[in-house]
């Protein structure tokens, strides 16, 4: 058997050998235990994984895994390996389950099971079977935290199972748990999608930790179960419009979005309040800068809808939402309202949306003007980012003196550019092609 030798003769020199010969026989220890990792890996070199391996290959991997002699390294190596090779080499599964119950019994040390689980996991849903092993070690409060968590990453990357459910649908529930448990159950959820709907309940209920990392963590969950998780919504709405956490805000917007498909009748209602309700106040109100930030937010939330963005062009909500994206790239000069405009602008370029060139110009000019660095970098982006129509490359090439330190040629400018803007222009100009090129 490959390898069958290996073990043996990388072996530590037993206590009753001479004293005197220790030293050499370390030193031929050291010499075998490198070639038995050279054998190791021009024998792993052979394989694919593509196609099952050589008889003789596996059965010297499933040999190492089993050896209590092997260098722990080595058996780890092994183990991964078969994982790796997963439905092409299900022998391998059950030598790792038994390594895994001699572990729990005190035969293997404790580490072992910390390689085992990974390459358990590795084998997807060629080690359904092993899912109550892992499901009772990540449910067994003696255990470490870190036992326990890798069974539940093992067990998400198998996919889910009847055992898997149940486990990740318990210690979700169980508010005891430690932070990096919990989460690691919840990202099961996320990773199951749809087939974990049925756990719904229980991830609404981690709308109101006081953590917003599992706050988060279930709203991209509840997000996951795309129109299986329609009677999250209301609940999701109050937490994109009143979290206190921009992270979670961001979350359950793009939550809502992956349910909704197409925004709702109430986004527009309050996006429309919003607006009123900064139009309505004095400018330096306290309340006005939190309005605009959401308004930012609801256009952001407007823009993941890939469904609106395909809608015709003659299409009442596309129509309806266009006006207000058009309406979005004018307004006061604050660092508020350039957000704004901003994020309309990049909602509208998705979507190839046609707008007045007067509009367009106006806005593309506040972003690369603008006195904050930040600002222009966010107008620059957007040219990086998205195809502008040739027809704005000589415009911009107007706004640019004609000689160093001169005045712009574009007649409407009163004050000539700082540095500053000049290069913002000029970084603009560079995502055009060069002439005679056509655009990608």
């Amino acid at each position: 058997m490959l390898w069958a030798g290996i073990v043996v003769s990388g072996m530590l020199p037993s206590s009753d050998m001479a004293e005197a010969c220790e030293e050499d026989h370390q030193s031929d220890t050291a010499r075998t235990i490198t070639s038995v990792q050279d054998q190791v890996d021009a024998a792993l070199a052979t394989l694919d994984y593509q196609q099952r391996p050589d008889p003789e290959v596996l059965a010297g991997l499933i040999h190492l895994v089993e050896s209590g002699e092997a260098e722990s390294h080595v058996r780890r190596r092994a183990a991964l390996t078969l994982g790796r090779l997963g439905s092409l080499a299900p022998e391998g599964v059950a030598p790792l389950r038994s390594l895994l119950a001699k572990s729990r019994a005190g035969a293997e040390p404790p580490e072992t099971a910390l390689w085992v689980l990974p390459a358990l996991g590795l084998y997807g849903a060629a080690a359904h079977g092993a899912g109550g092993d892992l499901a009772a070690i990540a449910r067994d409060a003696t255990l470490s935290q870190e036992l326990r968590i890798s069974a539940v990453a093992a067990l998400v990357q198998m996919g889910p199972t009847r055992a898997g459910l149940a486990t990740i649908g318990a210690l979700i529930s169980d508010h005891r748990l430690d932070f990096e448990l919990r989460a690691a159950s919840m990202e099961g959820v996320v990773a199951w999608r749809q087939e974990a709907a049925m756990l719904l309940p229980q991830v609404l209920r981690w709308l109101d930790d006081p953590d917003p990392g599992l706050r988060g963590l279930a709203a991209s969950a509840l997000g996951s179960f795309g129109a299986l998780g329609a009677p999250a919504e209301e609940r999701l709405a109050d937490l994109f419009l009143g979290d206190e956490s921009p992270l979670v805000r961001e979350t359950a917007a793009q939550a809502l979005m992956e349910i909704l498909a197409i925004p709702s009748p109430w986004m527009m209602e309050v996006y429309d309040e919003t607006v009123r309700e900064i139009n309505r106040l004095p400018p330096g109100a306290e309340e006005v800068p939190r309005l605009k930030v959401r308004r930012v937010e609801m256009l952001r939330l407007v823009g993941r809808s890939r469904a609106l963005a395909e809608l015709p062009a003659a299409d009442p909500l596309r129509i309806a939402w266009q006006k207000r994206l058009e309406e979005a790239l004018n307004g006061e000069r604050s660092p508020e309202d350039l957000s704004v405009m901003l994020t309309a602008m990049e909602v509208l370029l998705q979507w190839k949306s046609p707008s007045p060139d007067d509009l367009w110009r106006a806005s593309i000019r506040r972003g690369l003007f603008s006195p904050s660095a930040e600002e222009r970098r966010a107008m620059v982006r957007l040219f990086q980012k998205y195809p502008f129509d040739n027809r704005h490359q000589a415009w911009l090439e107007s706004l640019l003196p004609s000689h160093q330190g001169g005045p712009s040629t574009d007649r409407s400018m009163k004050d000539p550019l700082s540095n500053a803007q000049r290069q913002a222009v000029q970084a603009a100009l560079r995502t055009f092609p060069p002439a005679g090129q056509a655009a990608p």
